[in-house]
């Protein structure tokens, strides 16, 4: 492996300093040849008469690639790994290895996020993307440490956001929209590259968000409700929700809020997505925290159920989720009403599907989970500082 090339290959809106942090801890470890490859117009200026479709792209990957010697091992994120799958549809032994995420791009059932589908709509996507390049820089900055990126790498980023970004973002998601994107996961079956590892972290996600809490200055917990067992799919998963046992879970959450209790200046306040929203109202009810969070997450409860209610919430709901939906949130609301604690809810509604928060999904709204995140840390913020 040690004489093998490294190279990386980012996603958008990004440049190659998002490998930096990586860049030097792969430093420390004596590994030295990386070659960081910028696409045209995300970091590098994009040539004359530049195209910027998926294909352009392909064709410059591959170029790029055919131009270092020896063996090459790839790692690529984000449109990134679009790029990748399209050159390895083409030449599957282009490579020696190759790990990337977003495998689900090729899934023949993909749905753009609604991102996306924003960039690719005429007139809408050239709004979009002037608003990005408008951006102020520390907007972008905030933006983007929002989504887990160090300030100093988002400032970097946003030294190259342009006009250039901007047109370039626009060319590239339009030409992949379906069923052009379906036809490259076709190709990329049937090629069937070799020794690929493609990332998916689907508990890697809470882990990040506790970290994120803790880079904001709260102390962080992440529960585990299911005793160390880890569903490896949604079958495992449901079994699992399916089998927990609401009076132990309960139990543990109330003596977590207690212990809590004891750190800081006494305040505690809960956060939870899909199950761990529904357990978020669960603990508000069972263990009165100062402030609880709900992303997409049930609220079928009974009238009675909120009479002890004490808790301020926050909800985080999509108006595509077909579980988590309008009328489960209107039948909630009502119930608050009944018992006089409608002021304790505050709801956001966002146009997108369930799990619109989760960046390992492939429903993920990268611009809603960005409002959503910003909108529970002041939240949050107002409940339990002081």
């Amino acid at each position: 492996m040690s004489q093998s090339t490294k190279v990386f290959v980012h996603g958008v809106p990004e440049t190659s300093a998002i490998w930096s942090p990586l860049v030097t801890e792969l430093s420390t470890r004596g590994i030295t040849n990386i070659v960081l490859l910028s696409p045209p117009g995300f970091g590098s200026p994009s040539p004359a008469g530049w195209g910027a479709t998926m294909y352009d792209y392909r064709d410059w990957l591959l170029n790029e690639l055919n131009n270092i010697d020896g063996p090459i091992d790839l790692v690529a994120h984000d449109w990134g790994a679009g790029h990748l799958y399209n050159a390895l549809a083409a030449h599957p032994h282009i490579v020696r290895s190759w790990a990337s995420d977003c495998i689900g791009l090729l899934h023949p059932d993909y749905i753009w996020h609604d991102g996306a589908l924003r960039w690719q709509t005429p007139d809408i996507g050239e709004q979009w993307v002037a608003g990005m390049v408008a951006l102020s820089d520390q907007d972008f900055v905030d933006l983007f440490a929002a989504q887990g990126v160090t300030p100093s790498v988002a400032a970097l980023v946003k030294s190259h956001v342009n006009e250039d970004m901007a047109r370039c973002i626009l060319a590239l998601y339009r030409s992949a929209a379906q069923p052009a994107l379906a036809a490259v996961g076709k190709l990329f079956t049937t090629a069937a590259p070799p020794n690929g590892l493609a990332i998916i972290a689907p508990n890697d996600h809470i882990k990040a968000v506790a970290q994120e809490f803790k880079s904001k200055g709260f102390r962080a917990l992440a529960v585990d409700l299911f005793k160390g067992s880890v569903a490896t799919d949604r079958e495992g998963a449901m079994k699992q929700t399916r089998g927990l046992v609401a009076t132990e879970a309960r139990a543990t959450m109330e003596a977590w809020v207690a212990w809590a209790r004891g750190l800081g200046n006494g305040k505690v306040g809960t956060c939870g997505w899909c199950f761990g929203g529904g357990w978020s109202l669960q603990t508000a009810l069972a263990a009165a925290p100062d402030a609880s969070v709900i992303y997409y997450g049930s609220v079928k409860v009974e009238a009675q159920d909120l009479v002890r209610l004490s808790t301020p919430l926050l909800g985080h709901f999509g108006t595509l989720d077909k579980g988590i939906n309008p009328q489960m949130i209107g039948a909630f609301e009502k119930h608050l009403r009944t018992v006089g604690k409608e002021d304790l809810m505050t709801t956001h509604w966002y146009t997108a599907d369930h799990a619109f928060a989760n960046p390992t999904g492939g429903r993920y709204d990268e611009d809603d989970a960005a409002l959503a995140w910003a909108r529970t840390l002041t939240f949050l913020e107002s409940h339990l500082r002081g």
